[in-house]
């Protein structure tokens, strides 16, 4: 009896990975498109990406798309992007956060970088996860999401705006 059914063939899958330009992001988006799955590298930094997308064992099989996902515009661009370039996306991987400064403490961060960390750890993760959620529960085709978090989350640091993304 096989576990996946169907069982799962990197061919007909497809894979969405948000902070794709660098560290664990970069990591997985390379993993997947070495495993022969069809990845949409995202990043907000054009360099990063396309040097992560170059380094990949298979750069044919990734796809980079730019963008700041702390505004709603950028996700529905990020959505419309992956579509068309991958049809139906089956996994989802969100890993982007904004870079952490040690200056940005307590009593230091500002409203602007508060809401940046939380637009983009919070709601580009929820709000990318419900509608690619919502198109494979309509096609009832099974998918994997990752949304990864941080030590923070049980052991924070005096980075308010990141411990509590």
């Amino acid at each position: 009896m096989n576990l996946l059914s169907p069982a799962f063939d990197p061919a007909r899958e497809a894979a969405l990975v948000t902070g794709a330009g660098n560290g664990i992001g970069r990591a997985i988006a390379q993993a997947l498109v070495g495993e022969g799955v069809r990845t949409v590298f995202a990043d907000v930094s054009e360099e990063r990406v396309m040097a992560a997308v170059k380094a990949s064992t298979r750069p044919e099989l990734a796809l980079p798309f730019v963008g700041d996902l702390a505004t709603p515009g950028a996700r529905e661009a990020l959505l419309k992007h992956a579509h068309s370039a991958l049809g139906r996306v089956t996994h989802f991987v969100h890993s982007a956060s904004p870079p952490r400064r040690e200056a940005d403490h307590a009593m230091a961060v500002s409203t602007e970088t508060w809401a940046q960390m939380h637009a983009v750890n919070l709601e580009a993760g929820f709000h990318l996860s419900r509608e690619l959620a919502r198109e494979l529960i309509a096609a009832k085709t099974p998918g994997s999401f990752l949304l990864l978090t941080s030590l923070h989350a049980g052991t924070p640091r005096n980075l308010p705006h990141y411990s509590t993304a």
